[in-house]
């Protein structure tokens, strides 16, 4: 199989893709490898080695998800979002999880399970980098409850690659307008 219906999808605006990367090429086994390593860092709170993995010029946002019909657009809004960050922010989130005393959103730490699945890569036209589309089933518990924070969404990451890879730009698009957690204070 050479081509399926995602090989012509249009990537993002400024991304422009050179070609597809199919399961049997060891780069989709690398960028999987990464994706895979990324959640366990995360899912075994290892913050400060998370954010070793970000580049510094890194956008990582998830806009609203709005209900409307399918003339009206995609169903994210194009400004709003539960968060928009960038490397700054992203060093004083997990400072202030790690540091302060202060971060009761979630402290104790969730415990999470993040499951990546359906990755789809391509190389850009830039060398040595990548966009990726994967799926995120992150599972949550806090405190004592018997029953899981269900978050779900698509993920779209710039990753490139020098001494290994980091995270140039990741977008998350959530499939729930209502969350069914009391909170963002987990990284997706």
């Amino acid at each position: 199989m050479t081509s399926t219906r995602t090989d012509n999808r249009p990537a993002p605006a400024g991304i422009e893709i050179a070609e597809r990367i199919h399961e049997r090429d060891a780069r989709f086994a690398d960028v999987n490898e990464f994706l895979t390593d990324e959640a366990a860092l995360l899912d075994d709170n290892l913050l400060a080695e998370w954010l070793e993995l970000i580049a510094d010029d890194i956008t990582y946002r998830a806009p609203l998800r709005q209900t409307v019909m399918r003339a009206q657009g995609n169903g994210y809004h194009p400004t709003m979002g539960h968060f928009d960050d960038d490397v700054h922010s992203l060093g004083f989130r997990v400072h202030r999880f790690l540091d302060s005393t202060n971060a009761f959103a979630d402290d104790p730490p969730s415990r999470t399970r993040r499951n990546v699945s359906n990755v789809a890569v391509w190389a850009t036209s830039r060398e040595n980098e990548y966009f990726v589309r994967s799926n995120l089933l992150l599972l949550r518990s806090r405190w004592d409850a018997p029953a899981f924070d269900l978050i779900s969404a698509r993920r779209e990451d710039l990753l490139r690659l020098d001494d290994g890879f980091t995270i140039a730009r990741r977008t998350i698009y959530l499939d729930q307008s209502t969350l069914g957690t009391p909170n963002l204070a987990v990284f997706l």
